[in-house]
Formats: C-alpha cells, structure tokens, sequence
C-alpha cells in the first residue's frame, strides 16, 4: 500500500542550517550589513545574525540563485525519495519560503528558482503546496489534510510539536529543535535515517512487521557486552537493515564503468612516466566475491597516491569508491572523484562521519568495492605508519565478513605497490584489537616495501 508523504524543502531536502553557517554566507552578512554570528542555534538567518525580517528578505535575495541552483541538496535524498516512489508511495513538497505566495515577479522568481533547482539536481516529487512564513505550521497541517498525507519530514520546531499532534513527523535532528517530542516523532541525522523512519512509521500504520520496525541500531558499548552468539545474529540483521536502505545500483555500475576506462588512460600515463613496480596484484581476484564487495586499505603519503592507485588497481575487480574529505569536492580534482562515486565524508562532523561509514557499508553488502586511507591524511614524514584515524574498514570487514585488502605505497626510489592477500576480521574480537592487527598487517607491507627500495 502506497502513502502520501510531505517533505519540508529547506532543511529536509536542503541543510539549510549549513548554508547560513557556511563562510561564505558569514562574510556576505558581515561586509555588507556590519553583522556577525550572535545565535547558530536560531532557526533562520533573522535568528542567526540578528537581522530584521527586511534585512533577512535582502540577504535571501542576493543568495537565492546560489542556493536554489547551486546549492547541493541533502546527500542521499534523491535516493530515498526515489525508492520511496518506486515502492508506490507519493511524495509532495510542502514548503514555506519567504515571497513564494507573492502574486508577483518576486514570488514568481523564487518558485521558479526552486523548482529548477529540483530539476537540475534531479529530485522527483509528485506536487508542491506553497505555504506562509507567519503560519507556517497550521498551513503545513492544512497542507497534509489536503494532501491526504499521513508522515511529515520537517525541521522547524514550532512546525515538528504541531503536525506531531495529528501526524507522524520524521525530525531531521538540527540546532534549534534539540527538544524533546511526543511519540509521533522520530528524531534522525541523515537521508537514510529519513528513510528508515518513514519505513518505520509505514510498518506501523499498516500493522506489519519489518526490519525497520523491529531492528535498533546499537551503540558501541552494547554491542562489546553482547556475547558471541548475540552479537552474530545483531551482525546478520545490521546486513539486512544496510541492504534494505536506498542506493543506486544502476548509477554505481555506471560510473563504475567510466572508472574503469579512466584507469586504463590514467595507467597508460603512470606506467610511462615512473615505471611502478607492482606486487600481489593477484590478490584482488583472490578477494573478488559475487555478494559482498572488498574492502582496500592503503597507508597515504601524497597526492601522488590516488593516481598511482587508480592506475595499478583496477579492473572488473579492482574498481573501487574511495572515502574521500569533503574539501576535495571544491578542489581541482573534485570532479573526477564525483565521476567515480566516492563517498566523502567532514571529518570534524560526527553526523557526517556516521553517514558516510554507512554509505560505505551500504556499497559493500551490495557487492561494490570500497577504499579507505585509515590513516585520515598524509603521512608526511614518508616513515613509520601513523596511528589510524578510523576503524571503519575493520567494523565493516566485522559485519559483513567483507574481506580487507591491504595496499602499501612507496616511493623511495621509484613507485611500489604491495598488494597483501585479503583477510576477514572475526567476529569474535573486539573493534580496537582488530584495529592492532589491520595496523600491524599494513605496517608489514610498509616495511616490505622499504627494504626493496633500499635494493633497487
């Protein structure tokens, strides 16, 4: 059975919240109205910088092509919402966005930015309601009675404790509704949490039973005071939760295949210009599985090295999605990594850091390849391995029973390439001793790989 879901847009399908924190934003308002950061837990850009309503209009006017249009939305939405569709449901906007009521060339403008900015981000929607800024939580109930729509994605906290009252509301988690709500609210961080309460309250209203209805997510403490036998059958429905979250299968195959092709010209440049040497390559075939994809680790020295390994690693079997810091998405190269489908990830976000280990995952047990520098940056000093950063590929390898390739990296005296066997982590041991022994592994490739530059 199909249902009509309303999804807020700035906020929800946008996080606004980023936008008028971003820098950008901070030295527009400071340059040109003398006003700076006085409350980042307000709700909009009045709140935050203490601007009047006027002054808030102004400041939207002259960011509204850059956010409409050029404003990434939520990492992951269009995936929920296109899976949500696909299963029958029906998704509206209900939005309140100052002057789009106007019954002028203002109001028309804004409608008309945001509606292109839908299309040129490819967000799918089966209609809009428009409501007012001063009533925005009786004209969004008003709105979803119309609409016959039983669940509400909202952010605003005047909005989410009212349509609670009749609705169930998925709460994207924000600065300004850290309060807390009645039992029609699901509080969430990210687009696959958005889904997996939709999901939930689905279950719920149609009397039915399904992973997202009877499956918690554990913290870390509960899981390490579970025993064997408990934290087998946790793992095993953790696989069905991720395999059940959207993705994008046919999209990831596709720009699979144009890494493929950009590999073989990025190899045949590599090859001639440093001549690498390149042990173990047959391992990757040796970790190749039908099911499950593979997980490759390096240690990270340079720029250099996602050149060298996009050359040297590759194939049917070697294609990979890097996690990737989100600065490089601004960068020169961010292009190329987008063409590829990596997953990047803020480092200083711990909301960020959760949904991009998930995204990881999610493309592991849907059989795509992953790579992960767990050393988070450079290793400038080119000696020892660094402690690692994170224990992603490790907890993932746990889970899934993904196997771990490890990769060292060298360039002492000419480009080197060590490729180990892959290997599974147990099941039975915890996070940090599975991180020692990833640690230990990769440090050995490392000095491998040391002791050959010394003889060439």
């Amino acid at each position: 059975m199909g249902f009509n879901i309303a999804f807020d847009a700035d906020g929800v399908l946008y996080d606004t919240e980023k936008f008028q924190l971003s820098p950008e934003v901070m030295e527009l308002v400071k340059d040109e109205y003398g006003k700076e950061l006085v409350d980042k837990t307000g709700y909009g850009i009045k709140d935050v910088y203490g601007v009047d309503s006027q002054t808030e209009i102004d400041i939207w006017t002259k960011l509204i092509i850059k956010y409409s249009l050029f404003f990434p939305p939520r990492p992951g939405i269009k995936e929920a919402i296109d899976k949500l569709r696909a299963s029958g449901d029906r998704v509206y906007i209900v939005t309140s966005k100052a002057c789009a009521l106007e019954k002028s060339f203002r109001g028309f403008a804004v409608r008309k930015l945001f509606e292109a900015g839908l299309r040129l981000h490819g967000i799918n929607y089966d209609g809009i309601e428009y409501c007012s800024l001063d009533n925005s939580a009786k004209d969004k109930l008003a709105a979803c009675e119309k609409l016959n729509a039983k669940i509400m994605v909202e952010d605003k906290l005047e909005n989410v404790e009212e349509l609670s009252k009749e609705l169930k509301v998925v709460c994207v988690d924000t600065l300004n509704n850290q309060q807390k709500f009645n039992d029609n609210v699901i509080r969430v961080d990210n687009s696959n949490d958005i889904y997996a309460a939709i999901m939930n309250f689905k279950s719920h209203l149609l009397g039915i039973s399904t992973i997202f209805s009877t499956f918690e997510i554990k913290s870390r403490e509960e899981k390490e005071a579970m025993t064997l036998e408990e934290k087998e059958a946790y793992y095993d429905r953790l696989i069905d939760y991720w395999r059940a979250l959207p993705i994008n299968n046919g999209d990831i195959k596709k720009r699979e295949r144009m890494g493929r092709i950009l590999s073989y010209l990025m190899a045949i440049v590599f090859n001639k210009k440093f001549d690498p040497i390149v042990i173990g390559r047959e391992n990757i075939l040796e970790a190749n599985n039908d099911r499950i994809g593979t997980i490759f680790v390096s240690n990270h020295l340079c720029g250099k090295d996602v050149a060298f390994l996009f050359s040297e690693l590759r194939g049917e079997y070697g294609q990979w999605h890097m996690l990737a810091k989100s600065e490089l998405i601004d960068e020169i190269y961010g292009m190329l990594f987008k063409l590829v489908d990596s997953v990047f990830v803020d480092r200083k976000d711990h909301k960020s850091r959760h949904y991009s280990n998930e995204e990881l995952a999610k493309r592991v047990v849907n059989g795509h390849n992953v790579f992960i520098f767990p050393e988070g940056t450079y290793n400038r000093t080119k000696n020892n391995l660094k402690e690692f950063n994170g224990v992603s590929h490790v907890y993932i390898s746990q889970v899934t029973q993904a196997p771990i390739v490890n990769v060292a990296l060298d360039y002492s005296k000419k480009p080197i390439m060590r490729v180990d066997k892959p290997y599974v982590v147990s099941r039975d041991i915890s996070i940090e001793q599975a991180k020692i022994e990833s640690f230990n592994r990769l440090s050995s490739l490392v000095e491998e790989n040391k002791k050959l530059a010394k003889i060439l």
